[in-house]
């Protein structure tokens, strides 16, 4: 994923853009990776510690990453959420995390420059206009370069591949501004679903169940609305 000059060269399968790229998760991915490469930094290996001096000095950076986020941003990252499913690192984060790339470089070890150009993409991504896509391209390109001289010994994950490489691709194909498709509006039902499937729907067999639920949501729709 960090040959960069190769990857440019590949054939892209026109059938795979048609997924298009979950904003949300966007986000997400792209927090999760800067954190994994502030918290390998005094190591710089990207799979981690072999030996037990290399792993003593990742989780003590790691636990210093975490403390000075949450006493400079406070930021709880990488928190396994109680009840134990899921964990901290949610939209809300990310766009905290990236929203003064300055700052978070002095509490992470991370560069500034970097991490604002992160911000811009992902920013672009979420926009609900029409942008320049040969100027996004060429611009997550520059980002996928420095990327790789900055921190050539993590292997960049797929997700940030596929927003760096080819977010300029499916915004072209994309029927309007990917971040009218973004999935944040489904997110934010969850709270909703779960209470209305568990007080205003019949659990007598799930047809019944999913009809109750849908016209819960209509309601609700049309209550807001007016």
């Amino acid at each position: 994923m960090n040959k960069i000059g190769d990857l440019v060269k590949r054939p892209i399968k026109e059938g795979s853009l048609l997924y298009f790229i979950s904003i949300l998760h966007a986000w997400i991915r792209c927090l999760e990776c800067c954190l994994h490469i502030s918290y390998r930094l005094t190591i710089k290996h990207s799979y981690g510690a072999y030996s037990a001096e290399q792993k003593k000095k990742m989780n003590e950076q790691e636990k210093e990453v975490k403390e000075n986020l949450k006493e400079g941003l406070g930021l709880h990252v990488d928190k396994v959420k109680p009840g134990g499913y899921g964990n901290t690192n949610d939209g809300n984060m990310s766009r905290r995390f990236f929203e003064n790339p300055s700052r978070t470089a002095e509490l992470t070890g991370l560069n500034a420059i970097f991490l604002e150009r992160v911000r811009v993409i992902l920013v672009v991504l979420s926009s609900m206009f029409v942008a320049d896509i040969e100027a996004f391209r060429a611009y997550c390109l520059e980002t996928a370069r420095q990327y790789v001289d900055l921190y050539s010994w993590y292997w960049m994950p797929c997700a940030v591949h596929k927003i760096l490489l080819h977010a300029a691709d499916e915004m072209k194909v994309a029927p309007v501004p990917i971040g009218l498709l973004s999935e944040e509006p489904l997110e934010s039902c969850h709270k909703k679903l779960k209470h209305y499937r568990k007080h205003h729907t019949r659990l007598c067999n799930r047809t019944a169940g999913n009809t109750d639920l849908l016209r819960g949501l209509l309601v609700a729709k049309l209550c807001s609305v007016s």
